[in-house]
C-alpha cells in the first residue's frame, strides 16, 4: 500500500464536503446565481493543492482541469448551446473524482492511470488537446540511450528512390487506415511496412525508433493492448516520420530521434502483457518501474472502479432464480392442494418477477409472462383435475427464464438464447462458410511455403533449386483465389508468378538486388494480408491489394485491372 493512501484517509472527508460544495454551487449557478461560478473554482483549488500535498497525482490533475473548464465556461455567453453540456460534463468530472478518491481511500491502490480517461473528457470538452496516454509513465529516454541504441542490429542499406519510399510508406497507410477503424487486422501490414524502413535505416543515427515501433506494433495484437484515440495519434505519428524519410532522405536519416516519440512507444510496450518472446526479450532489456500496469490490469481496475454494471445484472438475475424457485414450488402445491391460496401466490410472483426482468429489459420475457398472467387471470385451463397440464405453458417458460439468467449470471450474450427458427438455414450457411475458410486457410499456406522459398533462395546465393516448385503452387493459389472470386487478388497472383518464371528462373545471368525481392516479398505479404483479413472475418480495403500492385509495378511486372 502506498504512503498516500493513508495520507489520504486523513483529508478525505475534507475532500469529500469540497466537491460536495463545488457540485451544489453549480446546481446554484445553473438556477441563476452567477457568483457561484467563482465558489466551485475555488472548491477545485483547494482540492488539486491538497492532492499534491498527499501525492495524489491523478486527482490533483483532474482537479485543475475542472478549474480549467469552469473559468472557460464562465467566458461563454449567456446564448451558447455549450452552457447546458458543459454544466453536465462538470458534474460528471466531479463524480468521477469523487469516485476515485472512494476507490483509492477504500482498496489502498495507486493507480493514477484509472483517471486519464476523464482528465482526457473534461480537456476536450472546453477544446483542449488531450492528454497521452503515458501521461504518469516515468522514462529517462537520455538515460536509457545506450540500452534502446542495442534495439539497432543492422548495418544501413542503399537508400532507395522516392518512388520506392513513397511505396512502403502507402502500405503502411493502408494498414493505419484500417486499425482507425478499429480493424486489427492492419496491424500486420504495418509491421511489414515497418521492417522494410528498419532496413533502410539501419545503424544510423534515426534507426532506434524503428525495431521499437515493430515491437509496439506487435504489442497492440499479442499483448492485450487495447486501441485508444491516443494510442491511434502514436501510430498516425510514425506515418509522418515515414513522410519525413520520403521527403529528406539522408537528412533525416541523420537526425536525433524524437524522446517523446521513444518515449510513447517504450510505453506501449511497458504495458503489453509478454505476448511473445519479442515483447518480454524488450520489456527485460529496458527495466521497466514496477510502478508500471499492463493495460489489461488497469482496464479491470477501472471497470470496478466505475461502479455496479455486471454486478448488479448478476445481483437482479440471482433475486430473478430465487422468485423462479419459489414459483415453481407454489405450482407444485397448487396441483397438489385444492387451495386458492396458492394461485393468488402464483399471480403475485409472476408479476415480481415480470417487474425484475424489465429492469433487464427483457422486453420479449416480459411479454411471454403477461401473457400467461391474463391467462391465469381469466382462469382459462386452471380448473379442474389435470393441473400439470394447465400449467405445463408456464412452467415451460419458467425453464426457459433460468436459462437465460444462468447466461447472464455468466456472462453471456442474450442472443444465445434465442434459438429455435432458422436453424437449418445457419447451419447450412455455416457449413458454406467454413469450407470458404479452409479453401483461404490452404491458400494461406501456400503463399507461406512461396515466402519461405524465396528467402532459402536470398540466403543460398541464389540458389534456383529452392524455387522449382515455387511457380506451380503460385498457379494453384491463382486458380483457387478465381474459383473463389477474388479475380483483383488472382490477377496479383499471376504476376508474382511471371516475375518468378522469368527474372529469377530464365536463363538472364544477372541475379536480383536484395530489394527487388523484398519488393517481391510486399506483393506477397499484401495478398497474404488480405486473405488473413478474409479468414478472421475482419476484411481489410483493397488498399492492401493496391500495396501488392504497386509492388509489382515497381519490378515492372504491372497488374491488369480491367
Amino acid at each position: 500500500m502506498l504512503e498516500s493512501a493513508p495520507l489520504l484517509r486523513l483529508v478525505k472527508d475534507e475532500l469529500d464536503l469540497t466537491l460536495e460544495h463545488a457540485d451544489a454551487r453549480l446546481k446554484v449557478y445553473s438556477e441563476g446565481a452567477n457568483d457561484a461560478l467563482v465558489e466551485c473554482m475555488e472548491d477545485f483549488n483547494q482540492v488539486a493543492g491538497t492532492s499534491k500535498l498527499i501525492n495524489v497525482p491523478a486527482a490533483e490533475l483532474l482537479a485543475r482541469e475542472l478549474h480549467s473548464f469552469t473559468a472557460w465556461f464562465g467566458k461563454l455567453p449567456e446564448a451558447d448551446s455549450k452552457r447546458m453540456s458543459a454544466i453536465s460534463s462538470l458534474t460528471i468530472g466531479i463524480t468521477k473524482l469523487e469516485r476515485y478518491l472512494n476507490y483509492m481511500s477504500t482498496t489502498g491502490q495507486h493507480s493514477p492511470e484509472l483517471l486519464i480517461p476523464a482528465i482526457n473528457e473534461v480537456r476536450l470538452a472546453r477544446g483542449a488537446q488531450a492528454f497521452h496516454d503515458s501521461i504518469f509513465f516515468e522514462f529517462d529516454v537520455v538515460g536509457k540511450r545506450e540500452v534502446l541504441r542495442s534495439f539497432v542490429t543492422k548495418p544501413a542499406m542503399k537508400l532507395p528512390d522516392i518512388k520506392d519510399l513513397r511505396r512502403l510508406r502507402h502500405m503502411y497507410q493502408v494498414g493505419l487506415l484500417e486499425v482507425i477503424r478499429n480493424n486489427e487486422g492492419g496491424f500486420r501490414l504495418m509491421k511489414r511496412a515497418l521492417e522494410r524502413v528498419e532496413a533502410i535505416c539501419g545503424d544510423t543515427a534515426v534507426a532506434e525508433i524503428w525495431p521499437l515501433a515493430q515491437i509496439a506494433t506487435e504489442a497492440m495484437v499479442m499483448g492485450d493492448v487495447v486501441l485508444t484515440p491516443s494510442r491511434k495519434l502514436l501510430f498516425a505519428w510514425l506515418d509522418r516520420e515515414l513522410k519525413q524519410l520520403s521527403v529528406d532522405g539522408n537528412a533525416y536519416l541523420a537526425s536525433e530521434p524524437s524522446a517523446e516519440l521513444v518515449k510513447e512507444l517504450c510505453y506501449i510496450i511497458a504495458i503489453s502483457a509478454p505476448g511473445s518472446e519479442k515483447i518480454k526479450a524488450a520489456q527485460l532489456k529496458l527495466m521497466f518501474p514496477n510502478s508500471v500496469r499492463s493495460d489489461a490490469s488497469v482496464r479491470d481496475e477501472r471497470e470496478r472502479m466505475a461502479g455496479p454494471d455486471n454486478s448488479v445484472i448478476q445481483a437482479v438475475s440471482v433475486a430473478v432464480n430465487e422468485e423462479l424457485n419459489k414459483l415453481k414450488d407454489a405450482i407444485d402445491l397448487h396441483c397438489h392442494i385444492d387451495s386458492d391460496d396458492h394461485s393468488a401466490e402464483i399471480l403475485l410472483l409472476l408479476e415480481s418477477i415480470e417487474k425484475t426482468l424489465r429492469i433487464l429489459e427483457l422486453d420479449d420475457l416480459c411479454r411471454e409472462l403477461k401473457e400467461q398472467l391474463e391467462g391465469l387471470r381469466q382462469g382459462s385451463g386452471v380448473g379442474g383435475g389435470d393441473k400439470a397440464s394447465a400449467y405445463e405453458p408456464l412452467i415451460q417458460l419458467v425453464l426457459k427464464i433460468e436459462g437465460v439468467m444462468a447466461l447472464m449470471l455468466k456472462g453471456g450474450r442474450l442472443n444465445d438464447a434465442h434459438t429455435g427458427a432458422g436453424e437449418t438455414e445457419i447451419a447450412s450457411a455455416d457449413a458454406a462458410q467454413e469450407i470458404r475458410m479452409l479453401a483461404i486457410n490452404e491458400l494461406r499456406t501456400g503463399l507461406a511455403l512461396a515466402k519461405q522459398s524465396l528467402t532459402s533462395f536470398m540466403d543460398s546465393g541464389w540458389d534456383k533449386l529452392h524455387l522449382g516448385n515455387v511457380p506451380d503452387s503460385l498457379h494453384g493459389v491463382w486458380g483457387a483465389l478465381y474459383f473463389l472470386d477474388f479475380r483483383r487478388a488472382a490477377a496479383i497472383m499471376l504476376q508474382i508468378q511471371r516475375y518468378i518464371e522469368q527474372m529469377l528462373l530464365s536463363g538472364s545471368s544477372s541475379s536480383p538486388t536484395e530489394n527487388e525481392l523484398e519488393t517481391l516479398a510486399d506483393a506477397v505479404t499484401g495478398v497474404d494480408c488480405y486473405l488473413e483479413s478474409i479468414e478472421q472475418d475482419k476484411p481489410l480495403g483493397v488498399g492492401t491489394l493496391e500495396v501488392a500492385e504497386e509492388s509489382l509495378e515497381v519490378l515492372g511486372f504491372p497488374v491488369d485491372k480491367k
